[in-house]
Parts: C-alpha cells; structure tokens; sequence
C-alpha cells in the first residue's frame, strides 16, 4: 500500500498567543514610530537653532530735525521757508547729515564698529514736501541704535548750522524709546521653530507607523495566500 507523506507544515502559534503576539509587534511598531518622530523633531530644532545664530538680527530707531530760517525778521523768514518748499535744501541737509564720519564717530564712542557687516548703519533723508529730516540708524543692541541717531544727529546739527546758513538744523524728536526689532523677534521665532519641529516629527511618527502597518498587513497577506495554496494543493493529492 502506498502511503502518501504530507508535507510538513510550519509550526503553528498558539491562537491563544496569536492575539499577544500582534499586540506586542504593534507596541514595538509604535515605539518605533514615536522615537523617530522625536529624532526628526530634535534634528529640526537643532537646524533652527543654529540658522537662528546665524539669521539676520539687530535694532533700528529713528530721529528727526526740521530745517529752519536762522533769521526773526518775518519778511525775510517769507522768503526762506518758500526757498524751503521747494525741498532742494532740505534733501542737501540729509545729504550733510548722512555723511559716514558721523556714524564713526558714534559708533567710535559706544564701542562699536562702523565697518561694512558689523551691523551698525545710518542713513538720512528728507521727508517729502516738509522741511523734515529723518535720521534711521541700525545697531545690534536697542540701546546702541537710539544712542547712535541721537549722537549723529547732535554731530551734523553745528556742521549744518555752519554750511547752510541762513538756515539752521533743530532736532524736534529724540530716537529715545523708538527702537524696533527687525524682522522676526526672538519669541516669535522659537515658537514657529518649535510648530515646525513638532509637524515634522508627527508627520515622520505616522510615515514609520502607517509603512510598518502596511508591511505587516501585506507580509499576512502574503502568508494566508500561501497557506491556502498550500491547502489546495493537499486536496488535490
């Protein structure tokens, strides 16, 4: 008689180990997940921190000066502010007031440097159809930028009172108190670095998880399809 040998078939969990099993796989999928999420997190975090050193930064703040007749004689004064109006002076005055020895000097007697790149700027200009000058300095600290307006504003005032006469300088607001942050302060950029870190690191966790998932459940599919050509191919023995 002839005895027909099955083929042996893998060992079978228990099916009352079957559901532990799955659980700890996810468990360990999870863990997985969570911990590349964190790492991706860190990563930008890290990168954010150090662009934040690198980012362009500093304070501006702003003075301002009227240009005005020297003379008290009313007739006269007629005569200049409508010389005034026509705003050649006022811009020669910002031209006076712009000049970079200013800024040398002040920047000189706060302990900073006016070189190009060292982030300590000034500029001056006319406001349109006043007789307005607006001193606009940047310096990386609030403090230097206020100082530095003031200090440059207070260097051109007798220089100018000198060149243009009958006309004479008069500062009318201090930079005191003016100084802004530029662009994105400190506070508001550590809380978008962190939204964007944390984005980053759950759209990582859930990439690991969600292609560990599909792995298994196609790994199990795999497995049932061969176990069922497996029974087919017993049947028909």
């Amino acid at each position: 008689m002839m005895h027909l040998h099955r083929p042996r078939r893998g060992t079978r969990r228990s099916p009352r180990l079957a559901p532990r099993v799955r659980q700890l796989r996810t468990l360990g999928l999870l863990r997985l997940s969570v911990v590349t999420g964190v790492g991706v997190a860190l990563l930008v975090a890290v990168a954010a921190s150090l662009f934040a050193g690198h980012r362009p930064g500093g304070w501006q703040a702003h003075a301002s000066a009227v240009v005005l007749p020297q003379t008290k004689s009313s007739a006269d004064a007629a005569n200049y502010y409508e010389t005034l109006s026509n705003g050649q002076l006022v811009s020669t005055v910002a031209q006076l007031v712009d000049r970079p020895r200013y800024l040398r000097t002040a920047a000189h007697d706060l302990g900073l440097s006016a070189e190009p790149g060292a982030g300590v700027t000034v500029s001056a200009a006319a406001v349109p159809e006043t007789a307005v000058v607006t001193v606009t300095t940047e310096a990386p600290t609030s403090r230097a930028a206020e100082q530095i307006a003031d200090r440059v504003l207070a260097q051109a005032t007798p220089d100018v009172d000198a060149l243009v006469p009958p006309y004479r300088l008069k500062p009318v607001s201090s930079a005191a108190g003016t100084a802004t942050e530029r662009g994105l302060s400190a506070s508001a950029f550590a809380v978008i670095a962190a939204l964007v870190a944390l984005v980053a690191g759950t759209a990582a966790q859930q990439l690991v998880y969600q292609l560990g998932l599909a792995r298994r459940r196609g790994a199990a599919a795999t497995r049932i399809a061969a176990d069922r050509d497996q029974r087919r191919s017993l049947r028909t023995v």
